[in-house]
């Protein structure tokens, strides 16, 4: 499944047909709450951005249990560092076709996603707390 749209929706989707044999069906654009409903059918999240600076939708993935494959950026090498086991970085389309295939074949186990659902819940509950004194340090003043 293909979830989302764009302007080169019908490029990738036939290119994707050039370097892999893999069936997708593609949802076109839907909205968050359909999205929500949508993660448990999702396999793998492909993200294609050359640009990614915190990775937003590679972080919600990888808390529904959704692999990532991302085009090498700074937010995807950010995430691939603190869980190695559920995002695989590539260069080409064709590095990105074998990848997915690869994870198709063998996704991460339950005990890996949930240790970094752990360790990201502890990592916001930090940031939050820290947020929270910098904000009442700055009324006191």
């Amino acid at each position: 499944m293909i979830v989302g749209d764009g302007p080169l929706k019908s490029k990738f989707l036939e290119e994707l047909s050039q370097v892999s044999k893999i069936s997708v069906h593609a949802t076109g654009y839907i909205s968050q709450g359909e999205l929500e409903k949508t993660w448990s059918k999702i396999s793998v999240l492909l993200s294609t951005a050359p640009y990614e600076s915190y990775g937003m939708a590679m972080r919600e993935a990888v808390l529904h249990g959704v692999p990532v494959v991302s085009i090498r950026n700074s937010g995807a090498q950010k995430l691939h560092d603190e869980c190695p086991k559920m995002i695989t970085l590539v260069d080409n389309a064709q590095e990105a076709a074998r990848a997915v295939e690869k994870v198709l074949k063998r996704p991460p186990s339950t005990l890996v996603v949930n240790k970094y659902k752990r360790d990201f819940l502890k990592a916001q509950e930090r940031y939050l707390k820290a947020l929270a004194k910098s904000w009442l340090g700055n009324l006191s003043d």
